[in-house]
């Protein structure tokens, strides 16, 4: 994709960074867009998930409600720039859909994402994914397939892929192409209600190609891992990828904008 067409298109969205107080000051995040707006040529977005002052695999009540609120006001403050997660734990279910509903039902954050208190296999998470399908909007569910150090709550690729068919209306997107993407990729490959994001992770040569070669390019979206990973690198993954320009277009931007279609049209910010 030469800078032209990436000019023609207009549009790139980093599905998947974390809002980090403790690493980077939030300001500097709105920096990061307007930068790479401008050397990009193309408008660059990005959608926000509220980890903010502490880094917690079973947030309590105090922690998900703060972060929520912190990237609501962030969110007020640049609506040309920012999407959000609602970022909750299964552990808390009730709370969990409490805020499910104060946020995402209300069209102010784009979708749900989940980490490693639960697996998303487990039984306690699907009243998450049947609220998700009935208000028609994206799970971003941590992934990652290891050879070893899993986590004692982590999701694997097959855990997703077992979560699809539990509530086969629901749209998952896995995080990281699931770790071992060579495995985890073929795990979900059946499910054409799981989506992949490709970030977080070095960049591989053919890891993008397999994606699209196995999914489709409509289910592969990009995304960073900021700012635990460098945007250039992860962005590498897509523009770097021996696939058609079309199809980098809809890794981009488009997939993106297709699954959170019914969010952004009940957003208080018309422009998202």
């Amino acid at each position: 994709m030469t800078m032209k067409q990436l000019r023609n298109n207009g549009l790139i969205i980093d599905s998947h960074v974390h809002l980090r107080g403790e690493l980077i000051p939030p300001d500097e995040y709105a920096s990061w867009c307007r930068q790479y707006s401008e050397a990009l040529g193309a408008s660059y977005k990005v959608a926000l998930i509220p980890f903010c002052e502490k880094w917690s695999y079973y947030p309590n009540r105090d922690e998900v409600q703060q972060g929520h609120e912190i990237l609501a006001r962030y969110l007020e403050s640049y609506p040309d720039l920012f999407y959000g997660w609602a970022y909750v734990n299964p552990a808390d279910p009730d709370f969990a859909l409490q805020e499910i509903e104060r946020w995402v039902a209300t069209g102010h954050f784009i979708g749900i994402k989940l980490w490693v208190a639960k697996k998303c296999s487990e039984s306690v998470v699907v009243p998450i994914l049947q609220r998700a399908a009935q208000l028609r909007v994206p799970v971003l569910q941590h992934a990652w397939d290891k050879s070893t150090g899993q986590l004692k709550d982590e999701s694997l690729s097959m855990d997703v892929a077992l979560a699809a068919q539990s509530v086969p209306n629901c749209s998952i997107i896995m995080a990281h192409l699931g770790g071992f993407w060579q495995r985890a990729l073929k795990a979900v490959s059946p499910y054409r209600n799981i989506h992949v994001d490709c970030s977080g992770g070095w960049a591989h040569a053919g890891a993008i190609e397999k994606a699209v070669t196995l999914l489709g390019s409509e289910r592969v979206l990009y995304g960073s891992d900021a700012p635990l990973r460098d945007i250039p690198t992860q962005m590498s993954k897509v523009f770097g990828a021996n696939i058609a320009t079309s199809d980098k277009r809809k890794i981009l931007s488009e997939n993106f904008l297709r699954l959170t279609a019914h969010a952004r049209r009940i957003s208080p910010n018309a422009n998202h």
